[in-house]
């Protein structure tokens, strides 16, 4: 799904930067369009499976864009106290109905919206802790919330495999739905932090560091390679002797 949407990145790039909002609204109806008809049956017959196609997502990866350019043209100073509520209130309010479809009649709808409805979510809380002097943006510019930005990348790459590996474990002890719940967050969050913080660090962190680090050695091979300069102190005197010389010669 990333590849594809690396691919399609430079029409998003233009419908937003083109139509604002509106690149946006018209990305939102091809999201929506798509899985209409694919939860009709009109796609059924495709040779891959419908969610793996960027098109299934394509309205969350936009809403990222949008905040980006917001931001970006933004010439605000942090949010009034009302404003900064009503965007936090809708974001709670897009939860709200995303769990409601979640766990309500539409549970078993093949292509449930509830994922696009928490990428609304995510990008009002984005557009909050981006914003300068918002409150929510000093919430999230504390330590921790920084640290796991940091290897959310790695987060993302490795918590579902973490995730169906301790699952049939602590499904063996037979425990309470709400036992099995929480024995899930104490242990999982834990080793899911761990192994996130370590792939960071082993395979991220070197990539990141890559260009900083040529150019650190593509300096010091310049360095390298120009005549090493003389010394202040040493110019002055092979001054000082090249001025007795002419001085001797010329008496």
């Amino acid at each position: 799904i990333e590849v594809q949407f690396y691919l399609a990145f430079p029409l998003a790039v233009w419908l937003v930067d083109r139509f604002a909002w509106r690149g946006v609204l018209l990305i939102a109806v091809v999201t929506f369009g798509y899985r209409v008809a694919g939860a009709s049956g009109l796609l059924a017959y495709q040779p891959v499976d419908l969610p793996d196609v960027f098109l299934s997502r394509w309205l969350g990866f936009a809403l990222g864009m949008l905040v980006a350019v917001r931001i970006r043209h933004s010439t605000e100073q942090g949010l009034g106290f009302r404003r900064e509520l009503t965007v936090l209130l809708g974001a709670v309010s897009l939860f709200l109905a995303a769990s409601y479809f979640l766990y309500g009649p539409m549970a078993h709808w093949a292509y449930q919206p509830k994922d696009l409805l928490f990428a609304g979510v995510y990008s009002a809380l984005l557009y909050l802790a981006c914003t300068v002097g918002s409150r929510a943006g000093q919430l999230f510019a504390r330590r921790v919330p920084v640290w796991i930005g940091k290897i959310s990348y790695s987060l993302y790459l490795v918590h579902l495999p973490i995730i169906f590996a301790l699952a049939p474990t602590v499904l063996a002890l037979k425990l309470h739905p709400a036992t099995t719940f929480a024995v899930m967050l104490v242990v999982g969050i834990p080793v899911v932090l761990t192994v996130a913080a370590l792939f960071f660090h082993v395979f991220e962190r070197p990539f990141l560091n890559a260009p900083v680090v040529r150019e650190q050695r593509s300096s010091q091979r310049s360095a390298l390679s120009q005549p090493l300069a003389m010394p202040v102190e040493h110019q002055v005197r092979d001054g000082e002797r090249s001025q007795n010389r002419v001085t001797g010669t010329a008496s």
